[in-house]
């Protein structure tokens, strides 16, 4: 769904400041009808966890903490000249910046699928709600996915 930072040298134009397009396009070029199940994590422990995994040396909450603030003065100082889904897909911010800020920011990510396919086509999931009940989690799967199932008979 995003952490796609390699969208400028795939469209050849290294000096784009957006994705003309990006997997989403692809997909429903190839695939229209597609039901798209997202799963978000709260976008704080994102970070942390995030933090905790690449990082190899001298992980403490203060030095998480300090990259952190270092992230969010690069993103506003690229808000200042830039649009806000431009920043997102910074390339160079985002291998400039400590910790990887934007990989949080699912509302930009969200937008950029709906305007693809339907909002009835995605179904949003919070792992916080699926690690507190698995059943209801996964009825409200096979609920979403049962009305592609219908849809794929009466077509048949």
């Amino acid at each position: 769904m995003w952490d796609n930072q390699a969208w400028s040298y795939l469209h050849g134009d290294i000096n784009k400041s957006e994705p003309p397009f990006l997997a989403q396009d692809f997909i429903h070029a190839v695939q229209p009808g597609a039901k798209i199940i997202i799963m978000l994590r709260d976008p704080v422990e994102r970070l942390y966890s995030d933090y905790l995994y690449f990082t190899m040396v001298n992980k403490s909450s203060e030095d998480f903490h300090q990259k952190v603030i270092e992230s969010v003065h690069l993103f506003q100082r690229c808000l200042s000249d830039r649009s806000l889904r431009s920043c997102v897909y910074n390339t160079s911010l985002y291998n400039t910046m400590p910790v990887r800020l934007t990989l949080g920011m699912y509302f930009v990510f969200l937008l950029d699928w709906l305007t693809v396919f339907h909002k009835e086509q995605i179904l949003v999931l919070r792992l916080e709600d699926y690690a507190a009940n698995l059943k209801e989690t996964i009825k409200n799967v096979f609920d979403f996915l049962d009305a592609l199932c219908q849809q794929t008979l009466r077509q048949h």
